[in-house]
């Protein structure tokens, strides 16, 4: 059935292959059958072929949505949770264009949609943006960055951002050390923190802000003042007490008060933990604290961790995931997102803000 709405909107629907209880399964079940997806995706691309300047989405109930484009218009939340499947295209407006074609070309200027996802996907865990490989996963964390940062500063003057260790945010901070897009990001406004740190001196190369130092600050302009590094090279508790005090002074906060960051970058381990919040550990049920010490047993090391409170208090936290080895974690917190969930990941659920997923076509072979 098709049905005009009026002169600038146009809007469709097709029944389900299945009941709604098996749609349901398949958002609970480890993985949404690929074939449904693509299917889904060649009806929108006829769509979005003959509304060349809108934006074409698909929402196929309960909260799972999906976009030719990868952008999801906010009206087409107004369909989920119905047992139909529905096409949406917006009234008409400036086209969507990627950051290449905004004139700000990044590293990877000779691709020009090379940092659009192939699949969006809305799900209680979040919003989930596919990539087809780690590179097209970090230019387009590069652009949101990079984005976020301008907003930011000219809504109220700074970008305050915690950073996350690991391979996957290394490959973001390089881009972001290119200069053309390291030229656009105020890094006078710009102020960094950490989620997390290992207790190892800053030139170790375990160093989360080693690594940072290494890729990003030693090739851009940012004042010192602006960057906040755990201090890992003192006592656990020490390092801890400090850099609470620390976000305190920054944010100005007290007492029960809580810092409220830009944005948050995380990782995701193979065993669900982020940031230095692992399965049991006393530190995921902190309240109090902005950073907790702790030890983790598995790996007989010490580290310094920013508190779920902090990041659930965010205005936008994003994950950075990929690999095959990263799948099944990945399938773990989206089939069962739960803020008291056993894995660390589950429970990273902003209060007022959202929640985005990077993810790479192999982390994500487990929920197509």
């Amino acid at each position: 059935m098709v049905a005009a709405d009026g002169p600038t909107s146009v809007s469709a629907e097709f029944t389900l292959p299945s009941t709604p209880e098996d749609v349901r399964t398949w958002l609970n079940a480890s993985y949404t059958p690929r074939k449904y997806i693509e299917a889904w995706q060649k009806v929108l691309q006829v769509f979005a072929a003959d509304f060349p300047n809108q934006y074409v989405s698909l929402s196929l109930g309960f909260g799972l949505n999906i976009n030719d484009r990868g952008k999801l218009d906010a009206r087409e939340r107004e369909f989920g949770g119905d047992d139909r499947t529905r096409a949406f295209v917006s009234p008409p407006r400036r086209a969507l264009r990627t950051g290449a074609e905004r004139g700000c070309r990044g590293p990877r200027s000779g691709q020009v949609n090379g940092n659009a996802p192939t699949t969006v996907l809305q799900v209680p865990a979040g919003e989930i943006r596919i990539f087809r490989n780690v590179e097209d996963l970090s230019n387009a964390a590069a652009y949101m960055f990079m984005d976020g940062a301008v907003e930011a500063v000219k809504d109220h003057g700074q970008f305050a951002v915690a950073l996350s260790g690991g391979s996957t945010p290394r490959k973001l901070y390089a881009m972001l050390a290119e200069p053309d897009f390291a030229r656009r990001i105020p890094w006078n406004r710009v102020h960094l923190f950490w989620g997390d740190e290992r207790c190892v001196p800053p030139d170790d190369p375990e160093s989360n802000y080693g690594m940072v130092q290494e890729a990003l600050l030693r090739k851009i302009s940012i004042p010192a003042t602006n960057v906040y590094r755990i201090r890992g090279e003192i006592p656990p508790e020490q390092a801890a007490t400090e850099y609470d005090t620390w976000l305190r002074e920054f944010f100005g906060v007290a007492g029960h008060g809580l810092p409220r960051f830009d944005l948050v970058l995380l990782g995701l381990g193979e065993d669900g933990h982020t940031a230095s919040l692992f399965p049991d550990s006393p530190a995921l049920d902190e309240c109090e604290r902005l950073a907790v010490a702790s030890h983790v047993e598995l790996l007989d090391a010490h580290r310094v961790s920013l508190t779920l409170p902090v990041f659930n208090h965010s205005a936008a936290i994003a994950f950075l995931v990929a690999g095959e080895r990263k799948r099944s974690a990945v399938a773990r917190v989206m089939r069962h997102p739960n803020e008291n969930g056993e894995l660390p990941a589950q429970r990273v659920r902003p209060v007022d803000g959202k929640l985005l997923w990077f993810l790479d076509e192999p982390a994500a072979a487990g929920i197509l």
